[in-house]
């Protein structure tokens, strides 16, 4: 498995899977017609729109695409770690959110925001962030959906600076 920028190539497969991880893991904390307003919204013309203004990255094991991730380096704040479902708890969303946090390092941010959706909090937690607030996720389409504020301060050793260069494929 590696991690690397997401190409134009790659965003209906990243829209494809936001969907996807969105309908299966999101299913015990948000209803159907939240779900479906959430998905409705999900195109490869959105993704393309980050990539100019968010660091994208994939996770990848061939041409497959496993999980997604995006981060805003002007604010610190984590826009995106979404796996396909089939990968779910098995390492792909730690992966890229390594990845993310040794890219806002690298960049000078020592300080990452998320707003996290309610499935996703134990993750996040786990990873050493700490739920601030409730919030809201205000849609594209107006829909608000309940989420947990979190916040993570990184310390400036790099950990996983390491790690990420073993998985990373150098000029992808």
């Amino acid at each position: 498995m590696i991690v690397r920028e997401t190409k134009k190539e790659d965003l209906a497969r990243v829209a494809d899977l936001h969907a996807r991880s969105i309908r299966l893991l999101c299913q015990d904390h948000y209803t159907p017609a939240q779900i479906r307003a959430w998905t409705d919204v999900l195109n490869p013309v959105v993704y393309e729109s980050a990539l100019t203004a968010k660091y994208c990255i994939v996770a990848c094991d061939g041409n497959t695409i496993l999980g997604m991730g995006m981060l805003s380096l002007e604010d610190g704040e984590i826009h995106a770690v979404y796996v396909d479902p089939d990968q779910s708890g098995r390492g792909v969303g730690s992966l890229i959110l390594s990845h993310l946090e040794e890219t806002a390092r690298q960049h000078d941010v020592m300080e990452l925001t998320v707003f996290a959706t309610l499935n996703a909090r134990g993750f996040y937690e786990g990873k050493g962030y700490n739920a601030i607030r409730p919030a809201l996720h205000s849609l594209p389409n107006g829909l608000q959906l309940e989420c947990i504020e979190m916040r993570k301060r990184l310390d400036s050793a790099g950990t996983d600076a390491e790690f990420c260069r073993r998985i990373t494929v150098p000029g992808a």
